[in-house]
């Protein structure tokens, strides 16, 4: 989807492998490599390097992958409004995911 609507290069490059997205799909890779493992996707809609329109493309590809595996509580994709920006709130909901992910006990927010 990155290379479809803008900029490859663009593609938050500290989180991929170089030239990785040339030669597969990023919801096949997910969707065959990392269901049924817990998944949390933070991409707010005005997010240049993940459009809102690829993160529900991935949702709608992804998705049937985890309810087939009996797993579709593992996978949480919060696309609030606005631009990519790493609030407190934020971080206080991924550790209480991280901790349900991993079976621990919920921090109180």
């Amino acid at each position: 989807m990155a290379i479809e609507q803008g900029d490859p290069n663009r593609h938050s490059d500290y989180f991929y492998i170089p030239h990785f997205l040339r030669h597969f799909d990023q919801a096949q890779v997910v969707a065959e490599c990392i269901t049924p493992r817990p998944l949390f996707i933070f991409a707010p809609t005005l997010d240049e390097d993940m459009p809102k329109e690829g993160v529900e493309q991935l949702k709608a590809a992804v998705g049937p992958a985890y309810a087939s595996a009996g797993a579709a509580e593992l996978l949480d994709v919060r696309q609030p409004e606005g631009y990519h920006e790493f609030t407190h709130e934020l971080f206080g909901r991924l550790a209480a995911w991280v901790l349900a992910a991993v079976g621990g006990p919920a921090p109180s927010l």
